[in-house]
């Protein structure tokens, strides 16, 4: 076998090795993203809200059957549809040293932004965020 064939195989595994690789990166489901997109108006990074930990007051905009489903550990439900009702134990919970980080299913719901103004204009609160990507986004990121 010369120096020449063996190049060449050598490449040719190089190559075999590479495609699954690039596949895994490009269609996984739990791939980081290779670009952060930009955030949006009262908006955060899910791995800025990690680092804020346990200031953290995580209100969940979803319906009560998706966050029966699943939710961030220790979030409160708090929707438009039962403002009312859900409010009292966020209040409860709320104190000023707390940070708010409200999230509905992904980017394509408005839940979020709509609970984070409300909160912001009703109950004059300024530390209240919207999670990026939400719980699809917060999913991802999981280990």
């Amino acid at each position: 076998m010369g120096l020449r064939s063996l190049s060449k195989e050598i490449c040719l595994l190089c190559l075999l090795a590479l495609l699954p690789a690039v596949a895994a990166a490009l269609w996984h489901p739990r791939r980081p993203a290779f670009v952060t997109p930009p955030l949006g108006p009262g908006e955060v990074h899910g791995r800025t809200a990690r680092m804020w930990g346990p200031r953290v007051l995580w209100v969940d905009a979803r319906a009560g059957r998706e966050f029966d489903k699943g939710h961030v550990r220790g979030a409160l439900p708090l929707s438009e549809d039962q403002w009312d009702q859900q409010l009292k134990a966020v209040i409860e919970a709320w104190d000023e040293s707390r940070i708010v980080v409200v999230y509905c299913a992904s980017d394509l719901c408005r839940s979020a932004h709509d609970v984070a103004d409300r909160l912001r204009r009703e109950m004059q609160w300024n530390d209240v965020y919207v999670l990026q990507g939400g719980w699809a986004q917060w999913q991802r990121m999981l280990p």
